[in-house]
């Protein structure tokens, strides 16, 4: 390792002892109207700024001044939509509405209403009565299943258990009925 000559540097400084950068009052004195002038396009810069950002503000957070023309249509739109929505679930009619209503009790015991005891021989009139429905549809037996159940889910989880309990009741009594060769 050599020897290294270090040589110190000193920062030259302007008369006064004031930074070059700074101005001085008595050396650069501004005249009233450019002054006046330079205010103003400070003013004027401000105002563009606020003004810009006022507008990303309202982008940003979605504020709007004004509901226009569009807006309006696509609020009636969604409320449209909304009321069918509510109609279609709550599988009601307009024009049902003077009809009176029954409600079902929710202290009432599951039942599947009353035990058919002659299904067979009423399949059998009907079929009678209606030669040209088939009976067998591609070589297999055709069977019609009936079973009631609610427009919407079930409240209860219990409700959803006994609905599908039944259909599959009524699934295997087809099931050995047709076994039995009693359809025909």
């Amino acid at each position: 390792m050599g020897q290294e000559n270090h040589l110190t540097q000193k920062r030259t400084t302007s008369v006064g002892g004031v930074l070059p950068t700074t101005t001085s009052s008595r050396n650069r004195s501004l005249p009233r109207g450019r002054q006046i002038q330079k205010t103003f396009n400070n003013i004027k810069i401000t105002i563009l700024c606020g003004f810009v950002t006022i507008l990303v503000l309202r982008d940003t957070i979605g504020v709007n001044l004004g509901t226009s023309q569009n807006d309006a249509l696509n609020q009636n739109v969604i409320e449209e939509t909304n009321r069918i929505l509510t109609e279609i679930r709550s599988d009601s009619d307009p024009a049902d509405r003077n009809q009176t209503e029954t409600f079902m009790t929710l202290n009432d015991t599951y039942a599947l209403g009353p035990k058919i005891r002659n299904w067979d021989t009423e399949r059998k009139t009907w079929l009678r009565k209606n030669p040209d429905y088939p009976n067998f549809l591609r070589g297999k037996p055709r069977i019609l299943l009936l079973t009631g159940s609610p427009p919407k889910p079930c409240d209860n989880p219990i409700g959803d258990h006994y609905l599908l309990k039944s259909i599959k009741n009524k699934i295997d009594y087809c099931r050995s009925t047709v076994q039995g060769g009693v359809l025909s």
